[in-house]
């Protein structure tokens, strides 16, 4: 199985949650992304230790308080987004 955490901060930007995480790689909820020459970005949403019926989100905007925000997000019933 691949390092979720292989490329970070080398060819994908990454941040996770709880804080610091990345470094110490034990993050619950992490992404990874990458901005292509013409502005488009791609992300991975990865989440662990998410219980039965619930998800792993992240959301974008250019405004505070996720006004007109756009979120990608990922569910798996088995607990692994």
């Amino acid at each position: 199985m691949k390092d979720i955490y292989e490329d970070c901060e080398q060819t994908l930007k990454c941040f996770g949650l709880p804080d610091n995480c990345v470094d110490s790689k034990n993050c619950e909820t992490l992404v990874k992304y990458v901005q292509d020459d013409v502005g488009d970005v791609t992300f991975n949403l990865y989440g662990t230790n998410i219980q039965t019926n619930s998800y792993a989100a992240v959301g974008l905007t250019e405004a505070q308080g996720m006004v007109d925000a756009s979120v990608v997000f990922c569910y798996d019933a088995n607990g692994q987004a």
